[in-house]
């Protein structure tokens, strides 16, 4: 301490090196022994900063870092032939360790001894795959060119020059070039080289392209920008400004070209280190002049590849000890995007590669990878006990529900990206002490407490459904969440747990379907492991049950409504109105029934039942009054039944064709629809005119709906709708298009009374 401040604040060496040579004098100290040395070579003192180096190593013979600190010393001096000596001694020590091949590979290079520093330098890289510059420092003594040279070679300005502006549609930018290249050396590791040129449009075009976020993994890749510019029409260029990752295109305009080229080197370590997936996407709702993907592989990696649509097949040639694949496509048309349409991965073409033969290497992988997290530790044993006291006796659904309904009460999820850990899952321990866990933390802890619980409960990676079908063609690591797949009575049930509204058994909209990757448990064997769908045959259906009556008041409607609803339904109604309080509640209330009136419309009285229970159903029920919704012709009247959940609606379905599918998830979310309408005529009227009983069917989809005169003032009307949410085929499309609009005109009609 006393140290730093004599030398740092006070600038004072002199007196640092008197408190120093003090302090040794009557204590050993490595740390200070080592900053005394140092000081003495910057003091100009170079003999007694020497003589602690060789103590040091006297002292600790063994020790390789003190031979490298002689190593540094002697470098530094310029006597490579005793750098030399040390160098190999530090070897002798420490043969696995690359930084002192590093070493011993620049003392030869000092001695221009190439053919050795080459060796030095490739031994190196053979313990630690990700020296970049020391790999291209071998190329460079074997005279060999840039890598980059293997590629094929444009020159941006010229690309930018000769665009093509698009002669048909609308678009505020295109890409002028879209391109990556990918290195696999034959150690494993990789780099990518990145050139991005968008020429924009429309102010539209500069206002999406005036500021650019580089994606990269700060935590296991390195970034060097190159390139980042506007190319003004007249050819001048205007440097971006820089923060990080993050650009600003300044004085963006009109018919101006963005040029970014930018390299990325991967840093990763562990068991996947050396295994290499990526995704190239070709396709693009704007024109493209030109995409092009290549690979570069050593010869000795296998490259498995795949493109979503079949349309396009790489190129091959041979490069020194590599392969070159390479897919291009130019004057590339734009995707038409149309509503609920698939994920672009789905539709477009999209470059799939990976050196992983099976899915059997990524579900070991993670199975290693997460065993020791779900050991059960004091924690986990203690919250056991607590859950399942000794002597009651429980069925596994019974353990599967217990389990459950602690961690979605008492365990909040957090998206918070410092307490991540990538796909390791923190111990389960740690997640019951902190109450907070992402969803592999929360996934695992279930799994945990279930296997004490005697259950067989296993993780399940997950790709939900807005990442797309087509997002994994191949064994990769691209998946976006986490949740587990328990078998009680030798039935199947996926547990979404990082939703605390959602009652057991019951899946969120986007995972039904998803893709997903079962793990194996500690040491289960493993083989045939596949990308599935979710398959919840035996999830909580979703159903939607209302009944009403309406009274025709002059010329308002008065509305009581009981409603239940089940399945993962009900975690909206409870993220909605749990925490309100019962004013607020009929304000919302009142909020969501008036989108379906062009009139006001007035909540006296809500109640809920469920609301503040994991059960799987909510029940609430409401009076409301819609002023003006009676129609007056003379002396008929006629009112729209206000079913206020809508089935059907056509707003998303003006195409009289399509092109892709439509994703049925993203439209319904229900399975089961029952309404029940009773509606009561004013007094001394009577309905006249009601609308024919209707059924109308869709493959298995089916509604149906029955006016009923129960009296000569009263009608009911049963609407029922079973849906099956399947993606609409384009030939299909017309057929769907006609059922719901059936169903739309059919709600659309009036009751008339007299």
């Amino acid at each position: 301490m006393m140290f730093m401040l004599q030398k740092n604040a006070y600038k004072d060496n002199k007196a640092a090196l008197k408190v120093y040579e003090d302090y040794v004098a009557k204590n050993y100290n490595y740390a200070i022994l080592n900053s005394l040395s140092d000081l003495y070579f910057e003091q100009g003192m170079p003999e007694k900063g020497l003589k602690i180096l060789e103590d040091l190593h006297r002292m600790f013979p063994w020790d390789p870092d003190m031979v490298v600190n002689l190593v540094r010393y002697y470098f530094d001096k310029q006597d490579y032939k005793q750098a030399l000596t040390y160098a190999e001694k530090a070897l002798l020590l420490a043969p696995y360790t690359p930084e002192y091949h590093e070493n011993l590979g620049l003392v030869y290079e000092q001695l221009g001894k190439k053919e050795e520093a080459v060796k030095a330098y490739t031994q190196a890289l053979y313990y630690d795959h990700n020296r970049f510059d020391t790999r291209y420092k071998i190329r460079s003594f074997q005279n060999k060119p840039d890598i980059y040279k293997a590629f094929p070679q444009s020159d941006p300005y010229e690309l930018i020059k000769n665009a093509k502006d698009p002669k048909e549609g609308d678009y505020n930018f295109y890409y002028v070039l879209d391109e990556k290249f990918d290195i696999v050396y034959p150690e494993g590791a990789t780099e990518e080289y990145v050139t991005l040129i968008v020429k924009v449009l429309t102010q539209k075009g500069i206002d999406s392209w005036k500021e650019m976020y580089i994606p990269y993994d700060q935590s296991g890749q390195s970034l060097n920008i190159e390139k980042a510019e506007v190319v003004k029409k007249n050819g001048n260029r205007v440097p971006a400004e820089k923060n990080g990752n993050e650009l600003v295109f300044t004085g963006l305009e009109t018919g101006d070209a963005i040029l970014v080229r930018f390299k990325t080197q991967d840093y990763y370590v562990g068991r996947l280190a050396r295994e290499f997936w990526n995704k190239f996407t070709i396709s693009a709702f704007v024109p493209t002049n030109m995409a092009r993907y290549c690979l570069l592989a050593a010869n000795n990696i296998s490259i498995h590849h795949k493109v979503s649509d079949n349309r396009l097949q790489p190129s091959v040639s041979e490069f020194e000890n590599f392969k070159l694949y390479t897919w291009e496509q130019k004057d590339i048309p734009a995707l038409k995007e149309e509503p609920l349409m698939p994920n672009l991965q789905d539709v477009g073409t999209i470059v799939h590669v990976s050196t992983m033969k099976s899915w059997d290497e990524v579900a070991r992988w993670y199975s290693d990878l997460v065993t020791l997290a779900l050991e059960d530790d004091y924690e986990v044993k203690e919250k056991y006990a607590e859950l399942f006291p000794a002597g009651k006796t429980y069925t596994q659904r019974e353990k599967a529900m217990i389990i459950y309904n602690y961690i979605v009460s008492n365990i909040s999820y957090s998206s918070v990206p410092f307490r991540q850990s990538a796909f390791v899952p923190q111990k389960p321990s740690k997640t019951i002490n902190t109450r907070l866990g992402d969803c592999k933390d929360l996934s695992a802890l279930f799994v945990s407490l279930a296997r004490m619980a005697g259950l067989n409960a296993r993780l399940l990676l997950v790709d939900t459904r807005d990442e797309g079908q087509k997002q994994m063609l191949l064994p990769m690591i691209e998946f976006n969440h986490c949740i587990v797949k328990v078998t009680l009575d030798g039935k199947e049930h996926y547990l979404e747990l990082t939703d605390n509204n959602l009652p057991f058994g019951s899946l969120p909209n986007n995972i039904n379907n998803a893709l997903s990757l079962e793990i194996p448990y500690k040491d289960e064997k493993i083989s045939g492991a596949e990308l599935k769908p979710i398959k919840a045959a035996h999830r909580t259906r979703d159903k939607a049950k209302r009944t009403m009556r309406i009274a025709i008041s002059g010329s308002d409607l008065q509305v009581e409504t009981n409603v239940v609803k089940t399945g993962a339904l009900t975690s909206s109604v409870r993220d909605r109105y749990k925490t309100l309080s019962a004013e607020k509640q009929k304000e919302e209330m009142e909020k969501t029934i008036g989108n379906n009136f062009k009139n006001p419309v007035k909540v006296e009285r809500i109640s809920f039942s469920g609301l503040d229970r994991l059960d799987d159903s909510v029940g609430y029920e409401y009076a409301y009054t819609v002023s003006n919704e009676v129609v007056e012709l003379g002396e008929m009247g006629m009112i729209k039944v206000p079913y206020t959940d809508l089935i059907a609606t056509i707003e998303n379905f003006t195409l009289d064709k399509r092109q892709f599918p439509i994703e049925c998830w993203a439209y319904e979310n229900t399975d089961e629809y029952e309404t029940i309408v009773h509606v009561k005529a004013p007094a001394g009227k009577q309905f006249f005119e009601i609308p024919k009983d209707e059924t109308v069917s869709f493959k298995n989809s089916r509604y149906s709906i029955q006016f009923i005169r129960e009296k000569p003032d009263e009608v009911t009307i049963v609407r029922k709708a079973t849906l099956v949410r399947e993606n609409i085929l384009p030939a299909d499309y017309a057929a769907f298009k006609e059922f719901l609009s059936r169903i739309v005109k059919v709600e659309a009609k009036y009751v008339g009374f007299k």
